[in-house]
């Protein structure tokens, strides 16, 4: 394969592994957003549902809005829950094991050029192995994050409705 190709793909690859990598905090972020929201929220719920002879509408749409916060509360604990997302080793974890490489080619011809075909081809299948457990991880985190977004609209939207229709109700 051509050199240029090799390191253009070689660059992509440590791309993807700082991208899915710092995806992993973006996604906790977001999550941590709309616990607030869901806190806001389930507080609402809480004093529309404390009002007496509330109509059956509103009870149900409460019911609707409960219902979804439950569900964005565990899709956001989840999402949240503590994971170890793979780092690239310390150096000196690289230095011992390019230690080994050379003591395993020394007095072999060409033992640099294989210690550095070696050390290459090893670097990028451990970024390659990193890359896909965090592309996991973060596929995960995103589906939980997408299912407590969906509970936080369908509950927002419940209480919205209960609150024009209060406002109304009571004036």
């Amino acid at each position: 394969m051509n050199k240029e190709i090799e390191d253009a793909i070689a660059e992509h690859e440590r791309r993807l592994d700082e991208l899915f990598f710092q995806l992993g905090d973006v996604l906790d972020v977001k999550a941590s957003i709309i616990l607030v929201v869901i806190t806001f929220l389930g507080a609402i719920s809480g004093q529309v549902l404390s009002l007496k002879d509330l109509p059956l509408a509103i009870t149900i749409m409460q019911i609707i809005a409960v219902l979804s916060l439950a569900v964005a509360v565990f899709s956001t604990v989840r999402s949240l829950w503590p994971r170890t997302f793979e780092a690239p080793p310390d150096s000196a974890d690289w230095i011992e094991y390019l230690q080994k490489l050379e003591q395993h080619y020394a007095g072999k011809d060409g033992a640099a050029e294989l210690v550095l075909k070696d050390f290459q081809q090893d670097m990028a299948a451990t970024r390659q192995e990193r890359i896909k457990k965090n592309r996991a991880l973060t596929r995960n985190k995103s589906g939980l994050n997408e299912w407590a977004f969906r509970g936080t609209v369908v509950a927002a939207t419940a209480e919205a409705i209960c609150l024009i229709w209060l406002a109304f109700w009571h004036l």
